[in-house]
């Protein structure tokens, strides 16, 4: 519960990662792909699938953290 109250929504992110504040996080940015077509995407803040944003996500974060569980397929995914 510690961990929530001190990091509850601080773990957040832009999906345009020229971007790294929710103020700045606003309208659309272009997005090329590895092919060369050129996509316009939306801005978004978002929060990883591990954080603190209420007690079952701490303690699944915790215990990945403390166990290293999940570990490879997360930071892979990103």
């Amino acid at each position: 519960m510690i961990a929530v109250q001190l990091f509850n929504g601080r773990f957040k992110f832009c999906n345009d990662k020229s971007r790294d504040t929710e103020v700045t996080c606003q309208g659309q940015y272009f997005l090329i792909k590895e092919t060369g077509h050129v996509q316009i995407e939306a801005r978004k803040w978002e929060s990883h699938d591990l954080n603190y944003d209420n007690v079952l996500l701490a303690m699944l974060t915790l215990f990945a953290v403390q166990t290293s569980e999940g570990w490879p397929g997360y930071v892979h995914s990103k």
